[in-house]
């Protein structure tokens, strides 16, 4: 994927924060934030038909996803229209929040 070793390693240094950094108050925002992409790809276990469950979800994986997504230059990609109104920081949250939840 485009970008990886730019979002997973410089983007976080660049912003002041730590990918592997973990709080309670971050599982909370991490949660709201969620709210959004539960639209579509439904809560823990309920995805929408035709959308890709996102619990459990390797945190690398949905980061550099949702990275790349931020920075697409698609127009009518509905992804990227999502991921425009997030900060690099929250991106982070989300998909730590993604990852943590379970699988099955």
């Amino acid at each position: 994927m485009k970008g990886r070793h730019l979002t997973r390693y410089l983007l976080p240094i660049l912003f002041g924060f730590s990918v592997s950094s973990k709080t309670l108050a971050d599982d909370n925002i991490g949660r709201m934030l969620v709210a959004q992409c539960a639209q579509c790809h439904g809560t823990e276990t309920n995805p929408e038909a035709g959308f890709e469950r996102l619990a459990g979800k390797d945190y690398v994986d949905l980061y550099d996803n949702l990275m790349d997504r931020l920075f697409e230059n698609e127009a009518d990609a509905l992804m990227t229209h999502q991921t425009m109104g997030y900060t690099p920081e929250q991106i982070e949250l989300i998909a730590q929040y993604l990852a943590a939840l379970p699988s099955n």
